[in-house]
């Protein structure tokens, strides 16, 4: 199994502000669902929370196993997802181990727990510089090598107000 991480962070390596994405890009959601669409996805709980419906209420990613870590035992998802309490515990669930990809999406304590098993990186580049942001993705462009870069322009589709870079790395040997 490859284990690999998906984050889109700013200029300035700002992932989350006030809890948030601080951007909406068309074409850097789509790359996301593309990517993600079938293998399972591991996430912490902050990030489960996130709203992503109008009711304001968490609901799972469709079509791909959804790993929740939380350290509350009695945490619950709807169903078809699955909490685990520890990062190990879920790269020990079966539908990981017996995937060909697996990722983790967040959010920072997620990504830092996971760093050191990550195989591939698929980073997007915002390309804008976000004030105050309290989460940050750092990492160490040494330890990797990048294997793919594709640019997107703003403004040549509605909804795209930044230019962005589309990034894929892979650990060295």
């Amino acid at each position: 199994m490859i284990l690999s991480a998906i984050v889109a962070v700013s200029d300035n390596d700002v992932m989350a502000k006030d809890g948030k994405i601080p951007w909406f890009v068309r074409g850097e959601q789509l790359i996301f669902k593309r990517l993600t669409t079938g293998p399972p996805i591991i996430m912490g709980r902050k990030t489960f929370e996130t709203p992503k419906t109008l009711k304001d209420k968490p609901m799972l990613l469709p079509d791909r196993l959804n790993i929740v870590i939380s350290r509350n035992k009695n945490y619950k998802v709807p169903e078809g997802g699955v909490v685990v309490n520890s990062f190990d515990e879920a790269l020990a669930l079966p539908a990981v181990k017996s995937a060909s990809e697996a990722f983790v999406i967040g959010g920072s304590e997620i990504f830092e727990q996971a760093m050191p098993k990550i195989y591939k990186l698929y980073l997007t580049r915002v390309h804008t510089t976000i004030a105050d942001g309290d989460k940050f993705f750092k990492f160490n462009p040494g330890e990797w090598k990048l294997t793919h870069k594709e640019f997107y322009k703003k403004n040549e589709v509605p909804d795209r107000p930044y230019d962005f870079e589309f990034q894929i790395w892979q650990r060295r040997p």
